[in-house]
């Protein structure tokens, strides 16, 4: 097992906005699993017609538990009385951090999918 899938249990030890932990778990995740956030991002693009092959994806236990862990995380992290973004950000470049967010949660998110999260546009299958 990679060590960015480990990412949701060792989410309690890193809650801690000092160790910086989950900011760069969080980074290795995204480029480890770069390939499955993109197409995430193509498919929230294709709106309706994506939506079921996205739910779909979102399914999978590795995605499942990022999105989990990071939400958790932010409340975590928020309840201190800090800004998950700017910690997030210490690790991870804004336009990943804000992909990754569209590609797990959708159109909550203001980032455009065509964006990919290298900031360049995903490769097309």
């Amino acid at each position: 097992m990679s060590e960015a899938s480990g990412l949701g249990r060792r989410i309690s030890r890193e809650a801690s906005p000092e160790s910086g932990l989950f900011p760069r778990r969080l980074g290795d995740w995204i480029e480890s699993y770069r390939p499955l956030l993109d197409a995430l991002l193509l498919l929230r693009d294709l709106g309706a017609d994506g939506s079921p092959a996205a739910q779909a994806v979102l399914k999978v236990r590795t995605v499942a538990r990022l999105k989990a862990s990071w939400a958790l995380w932010e409340v975590l992290v928020s309840g201190e009385g800090h800004d998950p973004d700017d910690l997030i950000m210490e690790a991870v470049s804004w336009s990943d951090m804000e992909a990754a967010r569209y590609a797990l949660w959708g159109s909550s998110w203001e980032v455009s999918p065509q964006s990919g999260l290298d900031g360049e546009a995903p490769e097309a299958a």
